[in-house]
């Protein structure tokens, strides 16, 4: 049986790291459905990442998930045990 996530039709999902004043960095998760739970997959991240986090409507990129962290490669691993198919950018 594959249990591999397979990426929905149309979704997008990506994850990249923005670097903002003094040294620091947010790691961006967006593209994702907007039928799904953002609250729940939000508090799962930061239970995962010991990260603090939190929904923005970026006016860019949309509904985006923001992490106060810079480790993209661990957040798309994590999001893929989740069944959520996501690529580094």
């Amino acid at each position: 049986m594959d249990t591999t996530p397979t990426k929905p039709e149309g979704s997008n999902v990506t994850v990249f790291v923005e670097r903002a004043l003094f040294n620091s960095a947010f790691t961006f998760i967006r593209g994702l459905p907007k039928d799904m739970d953002f609250q729940n997959l939000l508090t799962r991240l930061q239970k995962e990442f010991g990260c603090a986090g939190y929904i923005d409507d970026h006016p860019t990129y949309g509904r985006v998930i923001r992490l106060k962290l810079a480790a993209p490669k661990q957040v798309v691993k994590y999001l893929t045990t989740l069944g959520i198919h996501a690529t580094e950018q």
